[in-house]
């Protein structure tokens, strides 16, 4: 008789963990397109500004998942006529990717014109448009549109330090000499307390 329980015990025990295993076991959730892109306009041109504070507003319609649960979204560019297949940049969404619009920053619109060949100060024509995805499935929106930025003048990223070389300089035209320039912003309290004592040495001298 124990022979018997223990033999449909074992049976149930191995029958429970194969149910276990077949209903947990991972499946990528198939996600729809985003039919719609509201903002920013088709054609919208942007002049992009250094501020840090400076970026431009994304948005588009939701998309679905099977199983219910949030896509993850990301802002993809290419080069005018180009169809997304080798995309020149992409932007990850607000809240990580899991909301359905982007604000991005004009640096980074900077360093999408950048990837796309324009140069500082140039201004030239993008395209845009959203993937959304749920697990390994992603699906590109049904349209695109186009975006006109024109580039930052100047260093994309503010260099930490600086150095002048030439034959009008201490080191000449050996750029092992090159002399550093000096930060005010950085070295403010060194900065200013030397701009103290030079004035102070005017007026003596004065």
């Amino acid at each position: 008789m124990k022979t018997i329980f223990s033999t449909i015990a074992l049976f149930s025990a191995v029958l429970f963990a194969t149910s276990c295993t077949e209903d947990m076991e991972y499946k990528d959730s198939k996600v729809s397109s985003v039919n719609q892109l509201y903002e920013p306009t088709d054609g919208k041109e942007v002049v992009l500004q250094s501020s840090a504070s400076a970026s431009l507003f994304f948005e588009w319609e939701s998309a679905k998942a099977e199983d219910s649960g949030a896509p993850l979204y990301e802002v993809v560019f290419d080069k005018e006529g180009g169809d997304f297949s080798k995309p020149i940049y992409k932007v990850l969404s607000d809240n990580g990717g899991s909301l359905s619009y982007a604000t991005i920053s004009h640096k980074t619109l900077n360093k999408v014109g950048a990837a796309a060949g324009l140069n500082s100060g140039e201004t030239g024509t993008l395209v845009w448009t959203v993937m959304a995805s749920r697990g390994l499935n992603s699906v590109m929106a049904k349209e695109s549109k186009k975006l006109t930025i024109t580039r930052l003048v100047g260093f994309e990223e503010i260099p930490a330090q600086l150095y002048l070389t030439g034959s009008a300089t201490e080191g000449g035209m050996d750029a092992s000499k090159a002399v550093a320039c000096a930060s005010p912003e950085k070295d403010k309290p060194n900065f200013r307390k030397r701009m103290k004592s030079e004035i102070a040495m005017h007026f003596l001298v004065s």
